[in-house]
């Protein structure tokens, strides 16, 4: 079981409490709703960071290889080594 899942399971209400502020915020013109949909960018790169977080924290899964992969994620051919 992925360390995740409880993460993905909040993202649709999130999403959809963080609609019901702004349409509330709309409706007594504090608001536009046309102007704040930089806030559900923000929140779905909240929940990216928190997804990627507890995936790192966690380690690869169960027979998933690490390879030669360095920080970049690249697995690129090893030089000096044979």
């Amino acid at each position: 079981m992925k360390s995740s899942i409880p993460i993905r399971r909040l993202r649709g209400p999130a999403f959809l409490i963080l609609a019901g502020i702004l349409a509330a915020l709309d409706q007594w013109d504090i608001l536009s709703f046309l102007k704040s949909w930089p806030l559900f960018v923000i929140l779905a790169g909240a929940f990216l960071l928190a997804e990627r977080a507890v995936t790192r924290e966690a380690g690869p899964a169960p027979g998933e290889s690490q390879g030669s992969e360095g920080e970049s994620g690249f697995a690129g051919p090893r030089w000096g080594s044979s």
